[in-house]
């Protein structure tokens, strides 16, 4: 997927904020959870007042290159723009966040895609609030094995957050015991797991269409411990493995994550219980 991508003029991220302490007059930066004390001054700048013009676009970034550098090494600053299109059946794509006027459902992509976007936003490398990290995960495989409760509520958390690319590896049918709030009704009990995938994915999408699924994982989530020859195909096609275990309803296992080749694998750890 071609993504346009281009430089911008430095930014604050969405969330971050400057603000003096009411005790102590000291200045921050950042967020509530996560925030930095900063300097009055540096040299002849002076911080706030440097910071007020970057908040309204007005600062001189020519003059101002240790600030910026400061700020980006803190992942406090945004100096990319990513094109968000939009596209629904026949109608022309187009690059939602420059449009003057939106319809509702746009406006709705929109306010759902921003809220994904900025949870990413902070991490590493990410310079256009976090846009091209999801559209980037709308095409990453997941494949999820295993049966029960935590199938479903997965399933509607990673492809509302725009991983589209979600497949059933497991084939089975919806069991009364499998129902959870929000996710699965009584009406659904006899359906088959694809059948209500395919509906899931029709009403909790990020996108206004749904992909398609298949090709080779990107990641295996297991819920619950596979069989060994499953797990030894996994390795040798060298697909990252997460793993979701429970011993009973009261007792749930998140982990291990394993990197083929990069460290033990499942079958490890399992022999390893055995020996404590």
């Amino acid at each position: 997927m071609i993504q346009k991508t281009r430089k911008i003029n430095p930014r604050l991220k969405a969330g971050v904020k400057f603000w003096r302490s009411s005790l102590t007059g000291q200045l921050f930066i950042g967020t509530r959870f996560r925030n930095f004390l900063i300097p009055n001054h540096f040299e002849s700048l002076e911080i706030e007042s440097a910071l007020s013009n970057l908040a309204r676009s007005r600062l001189d970034f020519e003059e101002n290159q240790v600030l910026i550098s400061a700020l980006r090494g803190l992942h406090l600053i945004d100096s990319e723009s990513t094109e968000l299109s939009y596209q629904y059946k026949e109608n022309p794509k187009e690059d939602i966040s420059s449009l003057p006027l939106r319809s509702i459902a746009q406006e709705n992509f929109l306010a759902r895609f921003e809220v994904e976007a900025q949870g990413v936003s902070f991490d590493k490398e990410v310079l256009d609030g976090g846009i091209k990290r999801v559209l980037n995960s709308r095409h990453y495989f997941v494949e999820v094995h295993g049966v029960g409760r935590l199938v479903f509520p997965l399933l509607a958390n990673l492809i509302s957050s725009g991983f589209d690319n979600c497949a059933i590896a497991t084939k089975s049918d919806i069991y009364p015991t499998d129902i959870c709030g929000g996710f699965l009704r009584r009406s659904d009990s006899g359906l088959g797991s694809n059948q209500k995938l395919v509906a899931l994915k029709e009403e909790a999408s990020l996108y206004p269409e749904i992909l398609g699924s298949g090709g080779k994982p990107d990641l295996i989530i297991s819920i619950g411990s596979p069989a060994p020859e499953v797990m030894q195909n996994w390795l040798r096609l060298r697909i990252p493995q997460f793993f979701v275990d429970y011993e009973n309803p009261g007792e749930l296992r998140i982990g291990p994550f394993v990197q083929p080749g990069d460290g033990a694998c499942y079958n490890c750890l399992v022999i390893g219980e055995a020996l404590s």
